[in-house]
């Protein structure tokens, strides 16, 4: 019997801290917050810091649109990380090189961990207002021409990821979560969210500067509608 309960108690704890898809209610937030940043971008409304300007606006920049396959996708990445071992101390993991050449990535609590005492709503929250979304405020898109470059003066690669969520390609997103209760990684969390199609290429635009919506029908199929309230291609 003891033994038994033993093993419930192992699977448990187990449990307890593997990665989780993010539910139905923060998959709504996690698209419409996006979503919003990506409107005011294409729509040419988002202050552009540094330069005395708003970005410039986008011909083609698509809907975000949940995919469950890549939510699994960035479940599987998380868990590839040791409860033993502090996030800080596992850098080298979650490596750009094993996420497929045509997706992108962003995640937080590799580089920057915080305490897990949130709830999943606030981990995104989290991994937004102090990662990607306050690097993009704060720094800026790199300009002239929005052109993206992995060697330029942010070496630090999850910063540099941060851009992903700006990119005008891609189409669908799929986040995960992971809670961390035991362990010398005990009282952290992580976030990551997989994209596709990947939008950062060395040499290529962010996403097109032009007319807002004026490319939506020129881009890869299947072919898109200019939702004129956002200025996106859906």
């Amino acid at each position: 019997m003891r033994s038994v309960l033993g093993l419930l108690l192992c699977v448990s704890a187990a449990s307890a801290q593997a990665a989780m898809a993010f539910a139905a209610a923060d998959q709504t937030t996690i698209v419409n917050t996006m979503n919003s940043l990506r409107s005011r971008m294409a729509k040419g409304t988002e202050k552009w810091v540094g330069k005395g300007r708003n970005y410039p606006q986008s011909i083609r920049t698509y809907q975000l649109s949940w995919a469950a396959g890549l939510a699994t996708a960035s479940v599987a990445r998380l868990n590839l990380l040791d409860p033993s071992q502090p996030l800080s101390a596992q850098s080298d993991v979650l490596k750009a090189s094993d996420v497929p050449f045509h997706q992108g990535e962003t995640h937080y609590g590799i580089y920057s961990t915080s305490s897990n005492a949130k709830t999943t709503a606030q981990m995104f929250g989290t991994a937004w207002n102090t990662a990607w979304y306050n690097f993009i405020k704060k720094s800026g898109l790199p300009g002239p021409g929005l052109v993206y470059n992995s060697t330029g003066v942010h070496p630090d690669k999850n910063k540099n990821f941060a851009y992903q969520i700006a990119a005008g390609q891609t189409r669908t997103i799929g986040c995960a979560y992971r809670n961390f209760t035991t362990g010398a990684a005990a009282g952290t969390f992580a976030v990551l969210c997989r994209y596709n199609a990947r939008g950062l290429f060395d040499g290529n635009p962010i996403y097109p500067e032009g007319v807002t919506c004026s490319g939506c029908a020129k881009g890869n199929p299947p072919a898109t509608v200019c939702v004129t309230a956002t200025g996106l291609c859906a």
